[in-house]
């Protein structure tokens, strides 16, 4: 996939997290946006040809990211937060409340990978 098919990826994975569907199974949920912030992290790195094929990549590289191209410390952290979606995938132990504070913050990340895509 190139960054963009990564980008509609994950727009796609954000516009249906809310899905009643979705938003029932805590599980579910938590991989759908999971997988959009990782959609984004994908698309930057393919077009800064950065790694990105693997869990630990996909760590690094929004290190890099965060630290070179943007300026902005906040990113790794907002990244660990989004992460702790992944883990509830598997345990299923996050509340309704806990995802919807992740969610937020999943949300705020996609956008500021986008625009970290868009900057020239």
């Amino acid at each position: 996939m190139d960054p963009h098919e990564h980008v509609v990826q994950a727009r796609y994975l954000l516009s249906i997290a809310d899905h009643p569907l979705v938003a029932a199974n805590r599980q579910h949920r938590s991989e759908i946006l999971w997988g959009a912030a990782t959609q984004m992290v994908k698309a930057v790195a393919k077009a800064h040809n950065l790694p990105n094929r693997s869990h630990r990549a996909l760590i690094g590289a929004v290190r890099l990211v965060g630290t070179r191209l943007a300026s902005d410390p906040n990113l790794i952290t907002d990244f660990s937060t989004v992460e702790e979606l992944h883990k509830s995938f598997y345990d299923g132990e996050m509340s309704d409340v806990e995802i919807a504070d992740r969610h937020e913050t999943t949300r705020q990340f996609v956008s500021k990978m986008q625009r970290i895509l868009d900057t020239p």
